[in-house]
């Protein structure tokens, strides 16, 4: 199939992210989609339901259900408390679902007097409006760069009650992953977390992935870990909860590395249920890339997917976007691998990309292991280059795009229309 003159004409919607009584510094300000408030899904299958935006000192939560998005709720630094309460600032905030509803998981920094880094998690309700600290046994030392958090397991305890537990990976910039089983029901007790060393330092952004191995409400739980570093390196651990929050968790290394085409940082990690073999299979799409403009390589970004198997840790190369010969030189600012409903064994890959002079979203379809490129379409005159783009949201059956940036959103909504050119030649033509 050949696509020729490619055409856009999308009806764009600019919603600014009206300040509060804080102003964000766009220096330090992140911002992330939240797609379900009861549960997990997959990003692409859904629309987003509400969005989070963050620096040092400042975390609100946005309802993208109204007109304006407002805020809904609002957790400063300053209401944290630190290690010998000491003043913290925010470094990163991941979400999760405890007990039914989206949780907030705030990593804070606190620097003591001999310039050591402290970090401290909390847990943040947004529609309560409480939080509370995960009480370790010690503290994490250093800077930490990505945080991730396993689906809900439940333990039975010996009064017969069960008893929600998630896992908790934290990688840090000194290529420490420091493992957490946490009990929301029992936040009285210390929770006991160890700590290994990795190959390589952690990469930032969601380059920790968690999948659960055996969820048994009366054995002990257990999960894969995959922690992607700046080098280009993964690693897999196997972590065997113990039977009590008392007890240490086991950590093993696991032969299972997925071999990437180049060098450079991973930047995100996606697992999404595969429709083929058995329920632990998983497609596992890994980006690597840079994390801003001011770096350079000469290795090219790109997205590679792999299919692994759960049930006895083995993993199969299937596809790579990475062009060895290519001379463009871009980053992928978002990379999200869709389901299709509707078709089976069949995934849409897109992709938003910026080299020196444009942006673009590609849109790749995976198809009995063959990676097929359908579409790009330029982007460059619709988005603010001069700033950083936050998050990017793809959602095929509305045929919509949601781009978040550090102070407002961008709504693109694209009608795909095929027709017959007169070369006799598939055109795409986007239309309003």
């Amino acid at each position: 199939m050949i696509i020729a003159n490619l055409k856009m004409v999308p009806l764009i919607t600019k919603t600014r992210l009206n300040s509060t009584a804080h102003v964000f510094d766009p220096k330090t300000t992140h911002a992330s989609f939240i797609y379900s408030a009861t549960t997990t899904c997959v990003p692409g299958t859904t629309c987003p339901v509400a969005c989070y935006r963050y620096d040092t000192n400042m975390l609100e939560i946005r309802d993208l259900g109204v007109s304006d998005y407002k805020v809904y709720a609002i957790m400063s630094a300053n209401q944290l408390k630190g290690f010998e309460n000491r003043e913290l600032y925010i470094v990163s905030v991941e979400h999760g679902i405890i007990h039914g509803r989206v949780h907030l998981y705030i990593m804070a920094c606190t620097i003591n007097p001999n310039h050591q880094r402290h970090c401290q998690l909390f847990v943040f309700d947004p529609f309560l409006m409480t939080c509370y600290p995960i009480i370790l046994d010690r503290p994490m030392k250093g800077y930490s760069t990505s945080v991730a958090i396993s689906e809900a397991t439940y333990r039975k305890a010996d009064s017969g009650k069960n008893y929600e537990c998630h896992w908790i990976a934290c990688g840090f910039s000194d290529a420490a992953l420091y493992v957490i089983q946490f009990y929301p029901d029992n936040l009285s007790k210390r929770m006991i977390h160890p700590c290994t060393l990795l190959r390589s330092r952690v990469s930032g952004g969601t380059s920790v992935a968690i999948e659960l191995l055996d969820s048994s409400p009366v054995h002990a739980s257990s999960v894969c870990i995959l922690v992607g570093g700046i080098n280009g390196l993964v690693d897999v651990l196997v972590c065997k909860g113990s039977r009590h929050w008392t007890m240490n968790p086991t950590i093993s290394f696991v032969d299972l590395e997925p071999i990437l085409p180049s060098s450079l940082p991973v930047v995100s990690f996606q697992l999404i249920q595969s429709d083929k073999g058995s329920s632990k299979e998983r497609l596992l799409a890994v980006c690597q890339g840079l994390f801003d403009d001011h770096q350079y390589s000469e290795a090219q970004a790109a997205t590679s997917i792999f299919r692994i198997d759960f049930t006895d840790l083995s993993c199969r190369f299937v596809q790579t976007t990475y062009q060895a010969k290519s001379l463009v030189r871009s980053r992928i600012l978002s990379s999200q691998l869709v389901p299709l409903a509707e078709q089976h064994n069949v995934c849409h890959l897109w992709q938003c990309v910026l080299d020196t002079m444009s942006m673009r979203a590609e849109l790749w379809e995976l198809c009995n292991g063959s990676l097929k490129h359908l579409y790009s379409v330029d982007l460059t005159k619709t988005m603010n280059m001069s700033k950083t783009l936050q998050g990017v949201s793809f959602h095929a059956d509305t045929q919509t795009c949601m781009f978040l940036y550090e102070d407002d959103i961008i709504n693109t909504k694209m009608n795909l229309m095929w027709e017959q050119a007169d070369n006799s030649q598939d055109t795409l033509i986007l239309t309003e």
